[in-house]
Parts: C-alpha cells; structure tokens; sequence
C-alpha cells in the first residue's frame, strides 16, 4: 500500500545546503544533475516511506529511471551530487546499490512530503516529474521551493508559511523567479493552493500560506499515515 507521505530529512536545507544547488556548471556538476539530484532525492525518500523506520534503499538505476522520468546519465550524475554534498552515501553490492539516507541532526530535522497524492496507483512513476525536462532554472527553483515549503511547515497545520523574503533567503532566487516558480509548482501538480491573510490590524499582509498536494494528511491530527 502507498503512504499518503513519507517522513524526509530536512537538515540540508535548515542548514543552507540547499543553496549550493545552482543552475550554473561548477564543481558539484552541470546545472540538469542539480535538478535530478533533488528529484532522486525525493525519489529514495519516497521509497523509504514503503518500510518505516530505516534510512536504507535498495533500488536500481532503471526504477529510479522509472520513477522520476530521467535518463540513466542524469541519474549517475545527481547521485554523485546527493554524494558530494552528505545527504546520502552509496554501498555497492556487485551490480546492485542500497542508499542511505543521512541525517545529521540528533533531533528533529525532519518533513513531510506527499507520495499517494503524487504517484500513480502501481506506485511506479511520480506524475509531477512528467512535466520536467531539466533544461530550465526555473525547474530546479521549483523543486527547491517545493521542499523548503515542506520544511518549514508547523506540524499541527495543513499550509507552509513563508514570506517571497524568506523563500528568496532559503534558496537563492530572485522573486521573478520565484514568483515563475510557484505557478510551475501549481501546474505540474505539486501545489494544491496558496493563500494570503491579513494582519491583526487588517493592513499589513501576513506571509502566504502554502497548501502542498496531498496537505489534509499532514497535520498532527491526520497522523495516521495509510
């Protein structure tokens, strides 16, 4: 059976690893194995959600291939920046690879982020990753938003809060970009709404609120995760 999420580490974006994904070529590799890194990454997490309670993926190059969409290439190259930056390390057994997925906090540092909402029903293929070429800054700026949102959402509530400010501080974009970013989100599936509230005084807006697919599964009341 699918999970409706699946717990993720959030550590690396707490701690502004996140940053260091840019659409640019530079030593952590060409700006599509950024992309793909965050895709697989999402990818193993989900896989992970299918036995609580371990960090360890047994999967191969084709089912991740399957699953999100992209080439066997971009999926050697974005495990090699998963590797690089310490969100996962890679225990090769023959022709076979199990992922560990790494956490550096004793505590906490941890999201959630859907999976049933997203997945097809023979849990194959994340459908949002259809819409993704890996040709596009704003396909990564996506990506990124996508899981800060889920960082830094308050465990009791359904919506992410977040100002275009502090979206703009987390992931390093300019509110162009993020503003592109979020109506991709919306697009391809991965954002169900967004809304704006207003101040006790009525005057001053207070930060969006974010509703992820998949949202209703989320909060503390809705733990229940089948």
């Amino acid at each position: 059976m699918i999970p409706r999420w699946a717990p993720m580490y959030s550590w690396w974006i707490q701690d502004k690893v996140i940053q260091s994904l840019t659409w640019r070529n530079n030593d952590l590799g060409r700006p599509a194995s950024k992309t793909a890194a965050l895709m697989i990454y999402i990818a193993i997490t989900m896989k992970s959600s299918e036995e609580p309670g371990t960090s360890l993926v047994k999967i191969t190059y084709n089912k991740l291939s399957e699953m999100t969409g992209i080439s066997r290439e971009l999926i050697r190259e974005g495990i090699q920046v998963l590797e690089k930056l310490e969100m996962i390390s890679v225990e090769r057994v023959g022709r076979n690879s199990i992922y560990k997925l790494i956490n550096k906090r004793t505590k906490g540092g941890w999201c959630k982020i859907p999976v049933k909402p997203i997945m097809t029903e023979d849990g194959k293929l994340i459908i949002p990753f259809k819409e993704l070429r890996l040709r596009k800054k704003i396909e990564l700026h996506a990506i990124k938003i996508f899981l800060y949102l889920a960082s830094v959402r308050e465990n009791h509530t359904e919506y992410s809060m977040a100002s275009y400010e502090t979206i703009r501080s987390a992931i390093g974009a300019s509110d162009k970009d993020i503003s592109r970013a979020l109506t991709l989100l919306t697009i391809i599936g991965l954002l169900a709404r967004v809304s704006s509230e207003k101040g006790e005084d009525n005057k001053v807006n207070q930060p969006n609120r974010y509703y992820l697919i998949g949202y209703k599964s989320f909060a503390k009341s809705s733990e229940r995760n089948l």
